[in-house]
Parts: structure tokens; sequence; C-alpha cells
């Protein structure tokens, strides 16, 4: 609902808390799901220093490949990549 429609029906919310609302939208960090990816796979099926040592292999081209890959998936349906959230509380001075 926008400000003028607020105001519009101000009867209506005089006895109701009301918040604006926030919205956030999806982000995938391609350097943090390697991190994890990689600890969990040298916990379940590696040897002990394995995660040092595939770092050493991954530069940040690779890193910022994946990235892209996960933006490009993301813009696909952006309606869908968000969540509302309540906010701030609205303050009606009458």
């Amino acid at each position: 609902m926008t400000k003028e429609e607020l105001i519009t029906n101000i009867d209506q919310f005089k006895e109701m808390n009301v918040y604006t609302l926030g919205i956030h939208h999806a982000a995938l960090n391609a350097k943090d799901m390697l991190k994890s990816a990689i600890k969990n796979e040298e916990c379940d099926n590696m040897y002990e220093e394995w995660e040092n040592l595939i770092w050493k292999d991954i530069e940040d081209k690779d890193i910022n490949q994946i990235q892209k890959i996960l933006n490009r998936i993301l813009k696909k349906s952006p309606k869908q990549n968000i969540a509302c959230y309540q906010d701030k509380p609205v303050e009606i001075d009458i």
C-alpha cells in the first residue's frame, strides 16, 4: 500500500500497527559456497589438509566465473528470488 492509500483509508488503520515493507534480494556468494563445499568434502570423504591443497588450485578467476553463473541464475526469476519482511513501524500522528 502506498502512503497516499494509507492516508486516504486512515480510519481503517488507526488501531493497527502499520509497518514499512523491507525487501531482501537473494544473493549467493561463490567463495562462501566453495568454502562450505570444500570443508564438507574434506570432512566426509577426503584426508586431513586436503582443504589447504585444493585452495592452492583455485584462482580468483575461477571464483569470478562461478559468481557470474550464480548471478545469472538468480536473474532468471527475480520475482521469486526476493523475500519481504516487516521493517520499520509507521507512526500515525493525527
